[in-house]
């Protein structure tokens, strides 16, 4: 569990690099090991967590950067901002992907059956109860007593 919640702030911390020092540049690319050392400068200065190639290669084409390898590994469509270059925000931090969407529709479907499932055992419950006897006679409850209409004046 302690596992996958670093998991989820290294991929929070991952987002905020990409946001400030990579820039969505369409027919770019860049070596992995010159993003992976951006990266730990950044995350040195900033005190975040470290990453591996693995996530690091996770992340990238989780934001549509597709690896390559040529004399190496690259990624596509993306540079290193130089220092003190102001970076646009370059796209959103995690597209949703094909899998991700089908997993989420998914939990929807679950949920909504269980919802369903619930709304017809009330609707039962509520159909073959006999209420009158389980619920007390409210119209007698507040009916007024011969001594409160007494009190009021009526006969």
């Amino acid at each position: 569990m302690q596992r996958r919640a670093a998991r989820g702030l290294t991929d929070l911390e991952f987002a905020e690099f990409y946001r400030h020092r990579l820039v969505r540049t369409v027919g770019g690319r860049e070596r992995s090991v010159e993003i992976m050392a951006a990266y730990a400068k950044w995350a040195v200065c900033r005190g975040a967590g470290g990453i591996s190639f693995r996530m690091l290669r996770r992340f990238l084409s989780d934001r549509g950067h597709r690896p390559f390898t040529s004399n190496g590994a690259w990624y596509a469509d993306l540079r290193i901002a130089a220092d003190g270059e102001t970076v646009v925000d370059p796209g959103p931090s995690r597209p949703m992907h094909a899998e991700y969407l089908d997993d989420l529709a998914a939990r929807i479907d679950a949920i909504s059956d269980s919802l369903e499932r619930l709304r017809c055992l009330v609707s039962d419950a509520i159909e073959h109860s006999d209420f009158s006897s389980a619920l007390p006679d409210v119209a007698a409850q507040h009916a007024p007593t011969a001594k409160q209409e007494g009190a009021n004046g009526e006969h």
